[in-house]
């Protein structure tokens, strides 16, 4: 639904990274982006912020961006996004969804992601038991989700350190 008097304008409940505009103000306001987050979920986290601080997240649908999705990563799916993608779920929660109940809900998030890469023909499986025995297999994206996980435990943060095995 568009603003009151702006009819060009819509707000939104998520900002989307790939392309902001923003005052200098709102850096001014609320902090740059965290670096912890490095490549995924860091526009969240700023989105969080924002929100959080009575700014506004708008769309302007006329404006067409053209975004060469996970470009950073070689290919939409890729062990190096999912370690990004799982670890960063984590802090997320922990910053804006403190509590039992955050870590649940984004437990829930990483389920439906990690069950996409454990089961990418079968979109209805959603078994947490699958999840859970992939996430103990060898397979890269297992491989890179523990990592993830550890790696959120033990507080690494920022650009992956060391390569994750092929």
């Amino acid at each position: 639904k568009p603003l009151t008097g702006h009819p060009q304008l819509f707000p939104l409940t998520y900002a989307y990274g790939a392309c902001l505009v923003l005052p200098v103000a709102v850096f001014d306001r609320i902090g740059t982006f965290d670096e912890r987050f490095f490549l995924q979920l860091e526009e969240t986290d700023f989105f969080c912020r924002a929100q959080a601080a009575g700014i506004p997240s708008l769309c302007l649908p006329a404006v067409r961006i053209i975004h060469a999705e996970s470009r950073s990563f070689g290919a939409r799916s890729t062990p190096v996004k999912t370690y990004y993608i799982v670890r960063n779920r984590l802090l997320l929660a922990e910053k804006h969804d403190p509590g039992i109940s955050g870590l649940i809900r984004a437990a829930r998030k990483l389920n439906w992601t990690i069950d996409g890469l454990a089961n990418p023909d079968d979109r209805e499986a959603g078994s947490l038991f699958k999840t859970l025995l992939w996430m103990g297999s060898s397979k890269p994206h297992a491989v890179a989700a523990r990592r993830g996980v550890f790696d959120y435990l033990r507080k690494r943060f920022g650009r992956l350190r060391d390569p994750l095995p092929s």
